[in-house]
């Protein structure tokens, strides 16, 4: 097994997933493969990395690839899942923070004192922008402590996918039950 990675890389890998996936949502997928290129290089094992990685692969048709990338987060989920554990953990109560401040923010624009100082239209504008980062926020779901060492069961409808576009159909059905078992959803 590789060593385990210092706490400062698993940041490090995991800010640059979360760059990537920022830009990935913004439609600029070269600069979101730089990013996680920059995660794996911090962390080899880092899966989320892999697994954004594979699903830009599957975009371009190299499912090859993407099932290498797939089975790198499969093995880094249970290489890595304490660590990754923990950085979910700090995700999660940082955006629990986050929505503190924000529906603080809601209020004072709320106040008698702020609607006396600000136009209608702005403060409107304003209190829709806080409020979509709130419902953001509040998306983030706390991290399940019960499967915290499992790879999550995603990953194996991914590689199902990559398996059937390969031709592979009964691994490919296999790993989809796999996935059914760990998450009826």
């Amino acid at each position: 097994t590789a060593a385990t990675p210092s706490a400062q890389n698993v940041r490090k890998a995991d800010r640059e997933t979360r760059a990537g996936l920022r830009l990935l949502q913004k439609g600029d997928v070269v600069q979101a493969e730089v990013h996680f290129g920059k995660a794996i290089e911090a962390v080899p094992s880092y899966p989320d990395a892999h697994v954004q990685l594979g699903n830009i692969k599957m975009s371009r048709k190299d499912f090859e690839g993407a099932l290498r990338e797939y089975r790198a987060a499969e093995d880094g989920y249970a290489e890595m899942g304490a660590a990754l554990q923990e950085i979910r953990h700090q995700n999660y109560l940082s955006a629990q923070r986050k929505i503190v401040e924000l529906q603080d923010s809601l209020a004072y624009l709320s106040s008698p004192q702020q609607a006396n100082k600000t136009d209608e239209g702005t403060l409107q504008r304003q209190s829709r922008a806080i409020e979509q980062q709130i419902q953001q926020l509040q998306a983030i779901e706390p991290p399940d402590d019960k499967n915290a060492l499992d790879p999550p069961a995603e990953i194996y409808f991914y590689i199902g996918n990559a398996l059937f576009q390969l031709g592979s159909v009964d691994e490919a059905v296999q790993s989809w039950e796999t996935c059914r078992e760990r998450n009826p959803k």
